[in-house]
């Protein structure tokens, strides 16, 4: 059994501290670059140049033409949360893994 593992058995409320202290740190050191779709995230560089996922990109943006509420479930960083927010669509992200949640929460700037 290693150190980590004992400790988060035995203090499951200090790893859950572990947890946000890394999840913090890691956005605090998130690197925002501006996205052809004209704001700024935090993300992969494939994400962030607009190149991710062309397809399922492109279906979104066609399919948000006609819709006012975007729900994405499994929401990873947000990708697909930061097209619609930055179409006006309202946005409900669902991403249970807290660092994902956080970037997914703060990973994109709005472009002035």
């Amino acid at each position: 059994m290693s150190i980590k593992s004992f400790f988060y058995r035995k203090y499951p409320e200090l790893a859950s501290a572990s947890e946000a202290y890394h999840a913090m740190r890691d956005l605090r050191r998130a690197s925002f670059r501006k996205t052809p779709f004209g704001f700024s995230m935090a993300g992969l560089p494939i994400m962030q140049e607009g190149a991710y996922e062309p397809e399922q990109t492109d279906f979104i943006v066609r399919a948000l033409q006609k819709r006012d509420v975007f729900i994405d479930v499994g929401a990873n960083v947000g990708y697909y949360s930061c097209i619609a927010r930055h179409m006006g669509r309202y946005v409900v992200a669902i991403e249970p893994l807290l660092r994902n949640l956080q970037l997914c929460e703060h990973g994109c700037k709005w472009m002035e």
